[in-house]
């Protein structure tokens, strides 16, 4: 049976119990509405249109590349839509015909003025600063730890008992401790959150499998902050040395041999074009994943690189709007939108 438009407001997702992030059932509406009619209007939860969310990815570019769909509306507050509701990411209406093509959507952005920006950045040959990132789970713990303290896997479930997660402070308090030890043991130091506040502890570097940037310098940025909101602050990003680890509290960038270039990141991390880039994709809290940052270019952070890093971070702001070619709208855009880090 074929109806001649579906119009609707469908479910958004799944009520589990015990369980934080509930699973989205919206994407299988669009899918029905598409099998029995030609033409449909919904209206949605917006982050698959930036390809984050719980959505799979296969099923979030089916629909940007989709040649018969397009977005008529979108508000990233949702709460004007409906009062008292907060959907992360915003909500968005879908037009879709499948005896017309009115699409691709594309790359999505949530103001007119990215388009013409994210063309003169992403163009061939394009690198992502994603391409340095190590996940917010990356830092994972060794066989040996288990075989030593079998009565505390008990304490840990799913992922919990492979990497370091945010809660490992407090669950495995017997093997972090407030200063390092000193017995025969090498350890190491690793960033997380207790009571609130960012702190450190070590554990037995034993205790870890190695990771690429164990021993490095890196910048450490956390795996969630903000709301989403187009050019908001990252909340404190810092450098790491070597023997310097962290909980999935965190990612991190880079795997660097010197301080300098770890210097020059977080310079970069300062920066409005570099935030105004980040908000092509991010839209909800989270930072952790490659595609959030994949529309930010990467940089030489060298001493040779051909941006001079040694400048204050306003015209390093200068120095990649000139790069990339940037008109004054589109620099007024992102200075006007983007807020200031120091």
């Amino acid at each position: 049976m074929k109806f001649d438009v579906v119009v609707g407001n469908p479910p958004y997702q799944d009520n589990i119990e015990n369980r934080g992030e509930q699973p989205a059932v919206y994407n299988y509406f669009y899918d029905l509405a598409e099998k029995i009619s030609d033409k449909y209007i919904l209206i949605s939860p917006a982050r698959f249109l930036f390809n984050v969310g719980s959505t799979s990815n296969i099923w979030n570019k089916k629909m940007i590349n989709d040649m018969h769909l397009k977005v008529i509306y979108f508000n990233q507050k949702a709460s004007e839509l409906f009062p008292n509701t907060d959907i992360k990411g915003g909500v968005a209406i879908l037009y879709h015909n499948s005896t017309k093509v009115i699409g691709p959507i594309g790359t999505f952005t949530s103001y007119t003025e990215l388009n013409g920006i994210v063309k003169k950045v992403v163009k061939d040959k394009f690198l992502s600063i994603s391409e340095l990132l190590y996940g917010n789970t990356s830092y994972k713990y060794a066989t040996v730890l288990w075989k030593e303290n079998l009565q505390l896997k008990s304490r840990v479930s799913g992922g919990s008992s492979r990497y370091l997660s945010s809660s490992v402070f407090d669950k495995l308090q017997e093997i972090f401790y407030d200063e390092r030890l000193d017995d025969e043991h090498r350890y190491i130091k690793i960033l997380g959150r207790q009571n609130s506040n960012r702190v450190f502890k070590w554990i037995r570097r034993d205790y870890l499998a190695e990771h690429p940037n164990m021993d490095k310098y890196k910048v450490l940025v956390p795996s969630s902050n903000g709301s989403g909101q187009f050019g908001e602050v990252l909340s404190t990003p810092v450098i790491e040395g070597p023997n310097q680890g962290y909980t999935e509290t965190f990612i991190s960038f880079g795997a660097f041999d010197d301080i300098e270039q770890a210097e020059n990141l977080l310079t970069y991390l300062k920066t409005k074009f570099l935030r105004g880039m980040l908000g092509v994709v991010k839209i909800t809290q989270g930072n952790k994943t490659k595609e959030v940052w994949s529309k930010i270019p990467l940089q030489d952070f060298t001493s040779i690189s051909d941006i001079d890093w040694s400048q204050s971070i306003s015209e390093i702001d200068q120095q990649l709007y000139k790069k990339y070619d940037f008109n004054q709208d589109e620099i007024d855009f992102i200075e006007t939108k983007v807020k200031e880090m120091k």
